[in-house]
């Protein structure tokens, strides 16, 4: 467990099984812009070039079990670019080396939808450690921070999985539950103060982010839609 750790952290530091569903044709979902793009108030991260657009990568695959399940799509309720996220007795992730100057783009947003919980998943328990969807960032100096939406731990319950020497990473939970399974729900978090909060120090730079989905422990299924991810201005 802590090599595979380890492993994870270096890989955000030093940096398929995917389909697209049409709604009307490839260039309704496609969208061709650059991914993430920078405007005046946010830096937006859209799945616009998910995963790899003409052979170059802009999200990396990584695997720990099974195999991944992950869909881009045109969302026609938020009418916009979202992955379905899938997980089945599996633990997997995409991340992507992105450089928001979060002293200026402080604040990180985004919409998810939970269909389907990982079944007796609490991340409070290790062989129960499991979730439908996580966002995850990578911050200069072997710091990471991730926001889910737990099966069965209370929202705002934070916990430590760092292993020390090698790296520091904390869990907030910021959605739990069945209550509201099947609703798009938004996020809405300031980076800084999190950071602040749980590591009792300032953040550093932002170097990374990640979407991930396991329900390996459980050995049960789980599934997930997430939005476009935003980093807007204090």
């Amino acid at each position: 467990m802590m090599r595979f750790l380890l492993f994870q952290f270096l890989i955000f530091c030093f940096c398929g099984c995917i389909s697209v569903k049409e709604s009307g044709s490839v260039q309704d979902v496609m969208i061709k812009v650059d991914n993430p793009k920078e405007q005046d108030d946010s830096y937006i991260i859209d799945y616009s070039l998910f995963p790899q657009v003409d052979g170059k990568v802009f999200w990396k695959e990584k695997i720990k079990v099974g195999k991944p399940d992950i869909t881009l799509l045109k969302d026609k309720e938020l009418n916009v670019n979202v992955l379905n996220v899938k997980s089945n007795k599996s633990s997997y992730y995409y991340q992507k080396a992105i450089d928001p100057d979060i002293d200026k783009y402080g604040y990180i947003s985004w919409k998810w939808k939970v269909i389907e919980n990982p079944k007796g998943g609490d991340i409070r328990k290790a062989r129960t450690n499991d979730k439908a969807i996580q966002v995850f960032l990578a911050f200069e100096g072997r710091y990471l921070l991730s926001y889910i939406w737990g099966p069965a731990a209370p929202v705002g319950f934070v916990k430590d999985v760092s292993v020390p020497f090698l790296f520091h990473q904390k869990i907030i939970v910021v959605e739990s539950g069945d209550q509201n399974l099947g609703q798009w729900l938004t996020v809405h978090r300031d980076i800084k103060a999190d950071y602040r909060k749980v590591y009792n120090k300032e953040a550093p730079k932002l170097k990374g982010i990640a979407i991930w989905a396991n329900s390996q422990n459980t050995k049960t299924k789980s599934e997930a839609l997430i939005g476009p991810i935003s980093f807007q201005v204090k």
